[in-house]
C-alpha cells in the first residue's frame, strides 16, 4: 500500500497526497467498522466529517479503550469520540472506571448531543470560552479549566477543543494541569496535529514530560486529518496501532 501511494503522489503531485490520505482515512473506517461488528460494548455510530474528530482517531480510540480499559477519562470537546467514550463508561467493561470528565463551551451543542448520546456514567462540564495568551500567542482556552479538571489523575486524555486558533500555540488548556494530571499508566490523543498550533502544544507537552522526568514515547498517525499520540511506556502500544 506504500508503494501505491508513493506512485500515486508521484504522478497526481499534491492532488495525489490528497487521494491517498483519503483512501487512508477508508481503510481506518472499514477497520472500525470491523471492531464494531464484534464488539460487545459500542456498535457504532460515530461519523466523522467537518470538524469532528477522524476515523483513524476513532479506531485508535475504541483499540485504546477496549485493550487498556482507562479507569479516567478527561475529553475536551464534546462530539463523535463521546459516543463511544460514553459508551465504554456505560459498559462497565471496566468496574473501576468512575471519572469521565467532558468539556464543553456550547450549551446549544450540549443539548443537541444529549438526544443521542447517554452521560448517565459520565459528568458534561460547560465552560465558557475566554482569549488566554501563552507565549506571546492568544487563543480560546475554556474558564477557569484548571480548577474543575485538575483535581484527579487521568488515564486517558483527549483534546479535540476548543477551536483552534491561526497563532503558534492552540488548545493550551492541558499545559495547566500536567504533570500533575497523569496517572503513572497514560494515553494523550490530540488532533488536527497538522496545524501548527497544536502541533507546537504537543512540543510544548512532551517538554514538560521530559522536564519532569516522565518517560514517553509518541507518534503521529494521518489521514485527511492527523493526531498524535502522547503515552508512558507502559501505554507505548497506543502509538503503533496502525
Amino acid at each position: 500500500m506504500k508503494k501505491i501511494r508513493r506512485l500515486i503522489t508521484l504522478i497526481l503531485g499534491l492532488d495525489g497526497l490528497k487521494v491517498t490520505r483519503q483512501v487512508e482515512d477508508i481503510q481506518w473506517g472499514l477497520r472500525l467498522q470491523s471492531l464494531c461488528m464484534g464488539s460487545k460494548w459500542f456498535r457504532g455510530g460515530a461519523y466523522p466529517g467537518g470538524w469532528a474528530v477522524g476515523f483513524p482517531f476513532l479506531c485508535v480510540l475504541y483499540r485504546v479503550l477496549d485493550e487498556f480499559k482507562p479507569a479516567s477519562i478527561l475529553e475536551l470537546g464534546l462530539g463523535q469520540s463521546t459516543k463511544m467514550t460514553t459508551s465504554y463508561m456505560k459498559s462497565g467493561l471496566n468496574t473501576e472506571a468512575k471519572v469521565h470528565f467532558i468539556v464543553e463551551h456550547d450549551k446549544e451543542w450540549a443539548e443537541f448531543m444529549k438526544n443521542s448520546v447517554d452521560f448517565i456514567k459520565s459528568k458534561l462540564i460547560l465552560l465558557p470560552l475566554v482569549q488566554k495568551e501563552y507565549k506571546g500567542s492568544t487563543g480560546m482556552s475554556y474558564d477557569k479549566f484548571s480548577d474543575v479538571t485538575g483535581i484527579e489523575k487521568y488515564e486517558l486524555i483527549l483534546i479535540d477543543g476548543p477551536f483552534g486558533s491561526e497563532g503558534e500555540f492552540s488548545r493550551v488548556d492541558i499545559l495547566s494541569i500536567v504533570p500533575n494530571c497523569l496517572a503513572d499508566n497514560f494515553v494523550i490523543m490530540v488532533d488536527d496535529t497538522e496545524r501548527r498550533g497544536e502541533k507546537n502544544m504537543c512540543n510544548e507537552l512532551c517538554k514538560i514530560l521530559k522536564k519532569n522526568n516522565i518517560d514517553y514515547v509518541s507518534s503521529e498517525y494521518g489521514g485527511v486529518k492527523n493526531f498524535m499520540v502522547i503515552a508512558s511506556k507502559s501505554r507505548r502500544f497506543a502509538c503503533s496501532m496502525n
